[in-house]
């Protein structure tokens, strides 16, 4: 789902409000945010705020295996995202790039348009892949669900 904040710029006053009150009906456990994203203080302040923030790689040692994942998710039909019109606008315009290795990651450089909500999925689903490799997960019985 998609909200817009108001005004001409980014209001993360509205978004750490937003991510607070989700926080609180979700029990989330970790926020994951690109270790590079100019977002830095949003990071800090949802730390403070008492959320566990991971900063995370966008090169193809972390988004590989989440990648391949997601991929496997999808072709056996265990990724749902809610009908969520914005996240399959997304996924529509993610384009994959490979390496020498055959590791995958979104190219965002070639992608049609946006892919933020893919890549937010990457992230998360790469949080928990890393959490503990040798333990389950709740996706051992359901399916990935993105908010």
């Amino acid at each position: 789902m998609l909200h817009v904040t108001p005004g001409d710029e980014t209001d993360y006053r509205t978004i750490r409000a937003e991510v607070n009150a989700l926080g609180q009906q979700y029990a989330i456990q970790e926020i994951g945010i690109d270790r590079l994203f100019q977002g830095a203080q949003l990071g800090q302040d949802l730390g403070d705020l008492g959320f566990t923030v991971v900063a995370y790689g966008m090169g193809f040692l972390s988004m590989a295996a989440p990648t391949q994942e997601l991929e496997r998710l999808i072709n056996r039909g265990d990724f749902h995202h809610g009908g969520d019109l914005v996240a399959r606008w997304a996924a529509g315009n993610v384009m994959i790039q490979y390496d020498a290795a055959g590791n995958m990651k979104p190219d965002k450089a070639k992608s049609a348009d946006k892919i933020d909500p893919i890549v937010a999925a990457l992230i998360a689903l790469g949080l928990v892949m890393q959490r503990d490799k040798h333990a389950g997960t709740i996706y051992d019985a359901r399916a990935l669900v993105v908010v």
